[in-house]
């Protein structure tokens, strides 16, 4: 599966999951933002620089999906084991 193919399997599952994935220019000359997830108003989000290659795109999300319960939720194997891997 091609990253492209990944990045796009993780956006749906995020979708399922009620995560927002919001694209920002995060280069800022008097503050410096970083790329991951949060929280805002209740809602959850993830934050991604959009210059980010695909791969570390994928990383993020994946480390956002960690806080989350994902019991109850179809989630590709791929994204399961990546996750697992995270654990580790």
């Amino acid at each position: 599966m091609t990253p492209q193919a990944q990045l796009d399997d993780i956006k749906n599952c995020a979708n399922k999951l009620s995560v927002e994935i919001i694209y920002r220019d995060l280069t800022d000359i008097e503050f410096h933002f970083q790329s991951g997830y949060c929280k805002i108003n209740g809602n959850q989000v993830i934050i991604l620089d959009k210059k980010l290659p695909d791969e570390e795109q994928i990383n993020i999300i994946l480390q956002g999906f960690e806080s989350l319960d994902l019991e109850g939720f179809f989630i590709s194997p791929w994204i399961r084991d990546r996750l697992e891997k995270i654990k580790i």
